[in-house]
């Protein structure tokens, strides 16, 4: 009898600490490691179906219907985050033809004071004529959108104000009837930063400079194939001997920059290598420039002065870096740059999980950059980075709830050891 009332003990404590560790497993989420893939996953997932969705047809505004659509998207998305939306008309070189920012923002505790630190996240919306723009630069709106979303998902308080803007009329044209900007490349950029921005941060306690600015243009072109990078104009940088032996693969996300951009490009380097998946990689590209580009800088360095960036390096003090897949430089966009087959028919999975890798990393960055209150998010799990993961285990913290206080390792244990001591005891 005591053999079967023992047996019976073992059985349903087994059954029990086996419910209880299952439950802990469901119950954590990690930033990093093979756990992060699934979300990796839903990621791709919803930047797929925005691109098809919205960001799959010409955005030029001589076809107004599909540019129009793409940007009520963007502003309405940005409403549904919470955020203060506002949609900022300019006026190009073609009075026909106004451009259109739209500006989402996401306030922290200092908004509107001369102690915020603000984080900017830009990407133009239009396209130039003929093009769906899928990766040029449907990509870096819908990496943007997703961050926002990730940002604003879980009702947390930060310290420091977080803007997203969605430029319009990037693209430089040669000039006919229904050009627009035809003397200048980056018209919508170019408005906010001196007709929006500069205003705005005057406002805040007449600050000069912000934290820094992140540029997206074309960066989910991936390609691991050999010799798929051509590399003529990134020669001289010092990580160019690393993409030569790597047999010049485009399997990474440049990040621009100047010396004054150093910590910003960094951070986002790091957040980058603290999540999976190796075979998406990084490299940064430090420019030998220190502040505002000169005119011999300018004429240098022309390759990496064609994007949104540029703007805010041409405001001292203000940094800014620029994120791309090398644009015209790599695999299939060689031929595919601005020119038609841009299309749905690039897109791979392959693809969709760099993007998303690249939405992660940006996330945290931002997290890192607006100083972020855990604690006051929704009661859900809150993420820890590779880094972090083998401390969390070794502390006994592996599934803790945040603010639960009863970590699940040491409820296994707890229970464990209470069976040990009934099936002793008969």
């Amino acid at each position: 009898m005591a053999l079967i009332v023992w047996l019976i003990t073992a059985i349903a404590v087994h059954t029990y600490t086996q419910d209880v560790y299952v439950q802990c497993q469901t119950q954590f989420t990690v930033s990093s490691g093979e756990t992060e893939l699934p979300v990796f996953n839903e990621t791709a997932e919803n930047l797929r179906k925005n691109l098809v969705d919205y960001f799959s047809t010409e955005r030029h505004h001589r076809s107004p219907g599909a540019k129009e659509k793409a940007r009520d998207f963007i502003f309405n998305s940005f409403v549904s985050y919470g955020m203060r939306v506002e949609n900022q008309t300019f006026a190009t070189e073609n009075i026909k033809y106004p451009g259109d920012n739209i500006i989402g923002i996401l306030d922290g505790e200092y908004a509107g004071t001369r102690n915020d630190k603000i984080t900017l996240v830009g990407a133009n919306y239009d396209t130039i004529r003929d093009t769906d723009g899928v990766d040029d630069n449907g990509s870096g709106v819908v990496a943007m959108l997703e961050v926002a979303k990730e940002l604003t998902k879980k009702g947390c308080k930060r310290k420091y104000t977080t803007i997203f803007v969605a430029f319009d009329m990037d693209e430089q044209e040669d000039e006919d009837s229904i050009s627009a900007c035809f003397s200048r490349i980056t018209c919508g950029s170019s408005s906010f930063v001196s007709d929006w921005l500069s205003p705005y941060l005057l406002r805040s306690g007449d600050q000069k400079v912000i934290n820094g600015a992140i540029i997206l243009e074309s960066i989910m072109n991936f390609d691991d194939d050999e010799n798929s990078q051509d590399i003529s104009n990134y020669r001289g940088f010092d990580n160019i001997d690393e993409i030569e032996a790597n047999e010049n693969r485009g399997d990474f996300l440049a990040v621009i920059g100047r010396k004054l951009d150093a910590d910003l490009a960094s951070r986002i380097e790091e957040n980058w290598e603290d999540l999976p998946e190796d075979k998406y990689k990084i490299q940064n590209f430090e420019l030998n420039i220190e502040g505002v580009p000169s005119t011999i800088d300018q004429i240098l360095h022309m390759y990496f002065m064609q994007s949104d960036h540029f703007n805010f390096w041409n405001e001292e003090g203000m940094k800014a870096v620029y994120l791309t897949d090398t644009r015209d430089a790599r695999g299939i966009m060689k031929e595919c740059y601005h020119s038609p087959c841009d299309d749905l028919d690039r897109v791979t999975d392959d693809k969709l999980l760099f993007l998303a890798k690249t939405v992660h990393a940006l996330r945290d960055s931002l997290h890192d950059m607006s100083e972020t209150d855990f604690n006051s998010c929704k009661p859900e799990l809150i993420p820890v980075s590779a880094k972090d993961l083998d401390l969390v285990v070794k502390k006994g913290e592996l599934g803790t709830e945040a603010g639960s206080g009863v970590p699940c390792i040491g409820m296994v244990t707890m229970v464990s050891t209470l069976a040990i001591m009934v099936l002793f005891a008969h």
